[in-house]
């Protein structure tokens, strides 16, 4: 056996064991081999948490109250030209987690200010700059690092904003109506038939009791003749709205209810309201009718005053709005008065015991959010084949939105649209891996890559159809399978060439798949690119070993082969993508097969239009030939008869010939031989016959004509073709000219140039056309 058969036995033989051995841990995907040290790479974290939403990046907020402070002109420009240190020295210190932006940004101007080592005066005009950008800086904002639980704080600053502004506008309204219906009790107050007793009226006049009698004047004064006091079921029902909306009020309703797994530590959820529970999605159920309850009494309290104060209240129709008003009935503003409740879910759970209670959670409408994350890298039969987004999609009635909080602007819309929404939401979320290489940034960003982790957010409130409900946004090159990207310089042997980024590509990443890659010194013609085995069928895809391109750690370029597992894995992930694809109307085959369709419709017209049209142009160069037949036929006919033979080329206008005289005798004849009819004359108007000619009339201006010669044919006023210098052409050119006339009305004579080489055969070729 050869060594190259023994070379491909051994990769055949890793291909369907998975068994490469260790020495590929220093891999990295080509395409990412350059940023191995990624302590250059400028990205969206930390993020600047404001009043109001989006989050921006700390570099976007300190370039913005910069400009605010100090215009584009040269004020602050030393502050300006550093802001990257400003950045530098953020990132550096707050690598994951949240905290006050005020101090941190205190922190990094003073530690700016030493690194510069300014002289005394530029040093104080630094720090009065910094102050000034400061200022344009909004209190009580937070700055957010990148980290595990970064998608946590951004769903709990997008709660916060969004509670906090709808509960604020409902404590101003029933503020408003709690002192409108305090006003209805005091008028019953002054109304009721105790305010006219003695005692009371006593009560009401102080010291002026010594004057008047009490008794007497409740005597005088009598019953009130004028409005009624309040019946004692309104009065009641009055003191209850109060007592509810005070109640409501006064009570400190928490603005997040978290729940999450037992035994899960939840550090970023402090200072709100967490449960720990077996089931999260079960539990929040359970939290969510707690809270609900509690705020139906408010609301219900809330539309009965209202009615009250209108003096609107009908027994009959709204009786039951007080003690049985209950969440389903609440607008979708009230509906944002309610602590959002989040459930902290893992893939594990939901895959397994944890369905039946999403199902439950999702199919009741209860607008509870649940955050799951997943494993984008897991070969596993149980883990990788089933996609919790498109599982979520299948319910309908779910908003749902698949993406990562390393694409932060993606996931903040997606939570505010989640929260201001009517319905259960489903957030899936891209987990870290432990171990990688790569900077967790990078790594979140290669699944979205690689089509590990594709985003996509459903809403099924947006509109009726999909085009509508599907968004697609966020994904690099969505028209593709594979997002295909040049290789940046420092590469050995790699820069500016372009490579697919796949799944394989991606899962290169996990320390714990080092097994499924096998370095290759040769390459043979069995072991051909990922890509390329993918689209084989079955029994050709058994005969081919797959391979990706990676970098190691001398920024060399390797061949790699890549396990069976791990390439129907790839594989798997590319169905999936090209199954979304389809949904958000990219290659979508029903659509091609439509717009196909359309196209031949569209093109059968076209040709059916056209030939109509060749059809009508021939009738009408048929009826103008026949026309002009009939006419050369009745001036021959005119010429015959008037025995002018010159008619047939010059027309009415020719010479006629002279009238016949008697036959002369023998001897006049012979007498009159010299005066003989003038052969000359006759001779030349033989010759008109010989001149070449055009039947204008039947000229279509196709150009052909002109295009052989344009001084030998001209187009007249009506741009239809007459015959130009004769001399400027040739015969041929005459004839050539004739035959390739589509209205056949060029005649092209007889030769004018005697010594004009081939006239014979030209002579013969002019006969159809003279």
């Amino acid at each position: 056996m050869t060594n190259t058969s023994v070379d491909l036995a051994k990769i055949f033989r890793f291909h369907v064991e998975a068994s490469a051995p260790s020495g590929t841990a220093d891999l990295l995907p080509a395409l990412l081999g350059p940023f191995r040290d990624a302590s250059r790479v400028r990205f969206a974290y930390p993020l600047f948490l404001g009043p109001e939403p989006p989050c921006l990046s700390l570099f976007d907020t300190l370039q913005e109250a910069a400009q605010a402070a100090f215009g584009d002109g040269d004020r602050g420009r030393i502050l300006k030209d550093n802001l990257p240190r400003v950045e530098r020295f953020v990132r550096q210190s707050l690598a994951s987690g949240q905290v006050p932006a005020g101090e941190l940004l205190a922190k990094a101007g003073e530690s700016l200010a030493t690194e510069l080592g300014l002289d005394e005066a530029n040093d104080g005009k630094l720090r009065d700059d910094y102050a000034a950008m400061m200022a344009h800086i909004a209190p009580n904002s937070q700055l957010l690092g990148y980290g595990p639980d970064a998608a946590h704080y951004l769903l709990i600053w997008a709660a916060q904003k969004q509670v906090s502004a709808a509960r604020q506008t409902f404590r101003t309204h029933a503020e408003v109506l709690i002192r409108r219906l305090r006003d209805i009790l005091k008028v019953d107050s002054h109304l009721s038939a105790d305010m006219r007793g003695a005692d009371a009226l006593k009560g009401a006049m102080g010291k002026g009791e010594q004057f008047l009698n009490a008794g007497t004047l409740s005597n005088i004064i009598g019953k009130s003749r004028g409005s009624k006091p309040l019946d004692a079921e309104r009065h009641q029902r009055i003191d209850t709205i109060l007592k509810r909306l005070e109640t409501w009020l006064a009570t400190n309703e928490p603005i997040l209810a978290v729940v999450h797994g037992e035994g899960e530590a939840a550090e970023w959820a402090k200072g709100l309201d967490v449960t720990a529970h077996g089931d999260p999605c079960a539990q929040a159920i359970v939290r969510f009718d707690e809270g609900a309850a509690r705020l139906a009494k408010a609301i219900g309290a809330f539309h009965v005053g209202q009615l009250e104060v209108n003096n609107s209240f009908n027994a009959e129709r709204h009786a039951n709005l007080l003690n049985n008003y209950d969440w389903r009935a609440f607008s979708k503003e009230e509906l944002q008065l309610l602590t959002p409740v989040i459930a902290i879910e893992s893939g594990e759970r939901l895959a397994g015991p944890g369905l039946a209670a999403l199902s439950q959670l999702i199919c009741s409408g209860r607008p509870i959010q649940v955050v799951v994350k997943v494993q984008p890298l897991n070969l596993s039969d149980e883990a990788f084949q089933l996609q919790l987004g498109y599982l979520g999609i299948s319910f309908r009635q779910a908003f749902v939105q698949q993406s990562s909080a390393a694409r932060p602007n993606h996931l903040q819309e997606g939570f505010l649209t989640a929260l201001r929404g009517t319905r259960a939401g489903l957030h899936v979320l891209c987990a870290e891996t432990d171990g990688t290489p790569l900077d967790p940034w990078l790594f979140a960003g290669a699944a979205l890559e690689g089509r590990a982790h594709p985003f996509f957010r459903y809403d099924p409130e947006a509109g009726s159809s999909w085009a509508e409900r599907l968004v697609f946004d966020g994904n690099p090159q969505p028209e593709t399978d594979w997002p295909i990207h040049e290789m940046v310089e420092g590469a050995i042997n790699g820069s500016g060439t372009c490579l697919p980024f796949t799944f394989a590509d991606f899962a290169m990443l996990d320390p714990g798949l080092a097994g499924h890659y096998l370095v290759l010194d040769e390459t043979p013609e069995t072991v051909i690119p990922i890509v390329d085995w993918l689209g084989l069928g079955q029994g050709e895809a058994l005969r081919h070993v797959p391979y990706v391109w990676a970098m190691n750690a001398n920024n060399e370029m390797q061949k790699v082969a890549v396990s069976r597992a791990m390439a129907f894995a790839c594989r798997d992930h590319l169905a999936f993508w090209q199954t979304l694809q389809e949904l958000a109307g990219i290659n979508n085959q029903y659509a091609n097969a439509a717009a196909e369709s359309a196209r031949q419709a569209v093109l059968e017209e076209a040709e059916a239009e056209k030939a109509a049209l060749v059809a009508t142009h021939t009738e009408e160069i048929e009826r103008i030939r026949n026309e002009e037949a009939d006419e050369a036929m009745g001036r021959l006919t005119a010429v015959l008869l008037e025995q002018d033979l010159g008619a047939l080329v010059a027309g009415p206008s020719t010479r006629a010939a002279p009238a016949a005289t008697p036959a002369a005798p023998a001897d006049a004849a012979a007498e009159a031989e010299p005066d003989a009819a003038p052969e000359p004359e006759a001779e030349e108007d033989d010759m008109a016959f010989d001149e070449p000619y055009i039947d204008s009339m039947l000229c279509t201006s196709c150009n052909d004509c002109l295009n052989l010669n344009s001084l030998l044919f001209v187009y007249d006023d009506n741009k239809q073709a007459v015959i130009g210098d004769v001399s400027a052409g040739t015969f041929e050119e005459l004839v050539r000219a004739a035959e390739a006339c589509p209205s056949r009305c060029i005649h092209p004579g007889a030769p004018q140039n005697a010594g004009e080489s081939n006239l014979d055969a030209l002579v013969e070729r002019a006969k159809p056309f003279n």
